[in-house]
């Protein structure tokens, strides 16, 4: 879309949400045709004091595909327009176990969490860094005693995103336990292991909350 026409569409459409539209695009080549639900910030004002809302996929592999919109540029906007990397450059997502938005207020809670983190603090996410609940100020006993942290991988099931404001990647969190986390602070480099491993049990690096197992070698 040339500029001058993106101009023209803005004028007539002015609630036009073209960051949207790409990311819905994406996961409706996984999952289909009008799959992806968005969720307004004003359903889960605790999560996002730094984002538009989410959007929500159902799997039939049993979990809901979660994704953040707000961390890259959603609306129209024409100081977005042409640029290299839209916003942050990517969006973050996680596979929560369950079919209902009820169930899965933790996850929203822990993205909107992550992204509060990303604005306030200024910092990047990268692929393979860990980050520790502790981190995201959680209160003790909020989370499952076996669930300590996350680790930032690409998307299993997402490709980037070209859009009209830049390109947007979508990268995935996967839960940890005290024990990788541990290891991963001393060693960073077994995250390539660790990310092998998992994967021969969640083939999507979907979270399993009741995970206990260490998934990296003594």
């Amino acid at each position: 879309m040339k500029q001058s026409e993106y101009l023209d569409y803005m004028k007539t459409h002015p609630n036009w949400r073209p960051g949207w539209e790409a990311i819905a695009e994406q996961f409706e080549t996984v999952y289909g045709p009008g799959s992806l639900h968005f969720l307004d910030k004003r359903a889960v004002p605790d999560a996002c004091k730094h984002l538009d809302g989410f959007g929500v996929a159902s799997s039939s592999k049993g979990y809901l595909h979660i994704v953040t919109c707000g961390l890259t540029n959603i609306a129209a906007n024409i100081d977005a327009y042409g640029c290299v990397r839209s916003g942050w450059g990517y969006e973050l997502t996680v596979k929560w176990p369950g079919n209902s938005i009820e169930a899965c207020h933790d996850a929203f809670l822990l993205l909107g969490r992550l992204a509060n983190y990303m604005q306030v603090k200024r910092t990047w996410f990268s692929e393979r860094q860990t980050v520790s609940l502790k981190l995201l100020s959680f209160a003790q006993g909020q989370w499952p005693d076996t669930f300590a942290g996350v680790l930032f991988v690409p998307d299993t099931e997402i490709p980037m995103a070209p859009t009209v404001h830049g390109s947007v990647e979508f990268r995935q969190v996967t839960n940890l336990t005290f024990d990788e986390i541990k290891k991963l602070k001393k060693h960073n480099a077994l995250s390539v292991q660790l990310v092998f491993n998992l994967l021969k049990q969640y083939p999507d690096l979907q979270i399993d909350l009741s995970r206990r197992s260490n998934s990296l070698p003594d």
